[in-house]
């Protein structure tokens, strides 16, 4: 019975020692090696920099950036989340770690997957301000990392688990108390055990929700993009210059503006999905009038465009396409008096395909379109050569600027364009005009202040 007793305290002793040492840092399996992606929001590049040095603290192995774009780019990835098994099969990676900021009251959120892409383990840190996140994340990521970790590998320390059920059953044995006395004990412990747990889950899932919530509201797209009405309105200052490469008959004048034409411009896009919406906009030509020697020639130009708009979202980076029917219109009087124009009247209507980039580095956001036109008719233009055709390439670059610290939502825009149509005449036999084909070329600079209402 002594020697029983003795084992018993010895067993007891050797559990109140081992336990308290193994709970203070979660097990981390041996070799654990991790990709950490990129970040997402303001303040995000700080945010990853702060998982790279507590994963170093725990001594995991770190995939530099360099191998992985090297391995994403032998494998035909644009990221790593596009095959998370093949880059992890390539790299030997246990673990992708994935990081964003969103919202006014910053929260950072830490997202954990292991080598298939399956989420591991999440974490969020809030703060009223940039400071007081930083803070959080300082006290909270070694242990959250920790715990994320092991637990993607299968290394949480069940030696622990059983132990603490050890003394209990040791003791048990030893004080041999009433089964049902132990045994209800035992279900309250249960019990308590797991509304603590399920108070710890509603108050993460609150947090989270929260998150999401300041997440959908805030003007940043983020890797899930956003939904709303997006509008922009400002000015439209541009060039057109009018040429001819062959001019054969009928006296036709070549055009050019002196030196710019002033417009007002409009642009509209709402999404009812993340991923689907309508886009439409314009520009109208205000003060404009053209001379030749003492002759005045009233002149009118407009532009508008309407149709379907798509994008997807990787990260920071958006990917978009339109496709909309456009019309452009650039119109002198044919007469004054008994002096002619003799330009012809560009009035184009077409279908327009254009391809667009946009790159949010959070203080501003790059952006980059190309486009085709097809010329579906040539309206009065066909009045001067009634057989041409035309069809036009298009493009733009440009930068916004977030001012969120005026109003929530507002920017504003800048960008060069530039529009260019190849004519053919098609001249024949007979036709007063005769030339054998034209360029009309349209660039500018347009200024705006947007503002998108999520």
């Amino acid at each position: 019975m002594f020697r029983r007793l003795g084992a018993l305290v010895g067993s007891a002793f050797a559990v109140a020692i081992f336990v308290p040492l193994a709970s203070q840092s979660p097990a981390l399996a041996a070799g654990s090696k991790v990709v950490l992606e990129q970040f997402d929001g303001s303040g995000a590049a700080a945010f990853r920099d702060q998982v790279k040095k507590a994963l170093g603290e725990l001594g995991v192995d770190v995939v530099a950036d360099k191998k992985l774009a090297a391995t994403e780019a032998d494998l035909g990835l644009m990221q790593a989340s596009d095959s998370y098994a093949a880059v992890a099969k390539q790299l030997g990676a246990t673990n992708f770690i994935k990081g964003s900021i969103k919202g006014k009251k910053p929260t950072a959120t830490l997202t954990i997957k292991n080598s298939e892409g399956k989420k591991a383990g999440q974490k969020t840190f809030t703060g009223k301000n940039a400071a007081q996140l930083t803070a959080a994340i300082d006290k909270q990521l070694k242990k959250a990392l920790a715990e994320s970790l092991g637990a993607s590998e299968g290394a949480e320390p069940v030696a622990v688990k059983e132990e603490k059920k050890a003394p209990k059953a040791e003791v048990k044995d030893a004080a041999k108390p009433a089964p049902k006395a132990q045994e209800k004990k035992e279900a309250v412990a249960d019990k308590d055990d797991d509304d603590a747990e399920e108070k710890d889950d509603k108050e993460q899932a609150d947090v989270s929700a929260s998150a999401n919530k300041e997440s959908d509201s805030s003007d940043d797209s983020g890797a899930n993009g956003w939904k709303g009405l997006d509008a922009a309105f400002g000015t439209y200052i541009y060039n057109r210059d009018f040429s001819y490469n062959a001019n054969k008959l009928g006296g036709q004048q070549a055009y050019k503006t002196s030196p710019v034409a002033p417009a007002l411009a409009l642009a509209l896009e709402y999404f009812v999905t993340r991923n689907i919406g309508l886009a439409a906009g314009g520009e109208f030509t205000v003060g404009l009038s053209s001379a030749r020697g003492n002759t005045t020639f009233g002149t009118s130009s407009m532009g508008f465009y309407a149709g379907p708009k798509g994008k997807i979202h990787f990260g920071a980076l958006e990917l978009n396409v339109l496709a909309a029917y456009a019309k452009q219109t650039f119109i002198l009087e044919e007469k004054v008096g008994d002096v002619f124009s003799n330009v012809p009247a560009a009035d184009y209507s077409l279908v327009r395909g254009v391809l667009g980039a946009r790159y949010d580095l959070g203080f501003v956001s790059v952006f980059g379109t190309l486009g085709y036109d097809h010329v579906l008719g040539m309206g009065a233009f066909t009045n001067s050569f009634s057989h041409a055709t035309a069809a036009a390439t298009e493009g733009s670059a440009g930068v916004i600027v977030p001012l969120g610290f005026l109003m929530k939502g507002l920017d504003l825009r800048a960008a060069f364009m530039a529009r260019s149509y190849g004519i053919s005449m098609n001249s024949k036999n007979g036709d007063a005009n005769v030339a054998g084909g034209a360029v009309d070329r349209y660039a500018g600079a347009m200024l705006t202040a947007g503002y998108r209402m999520n």
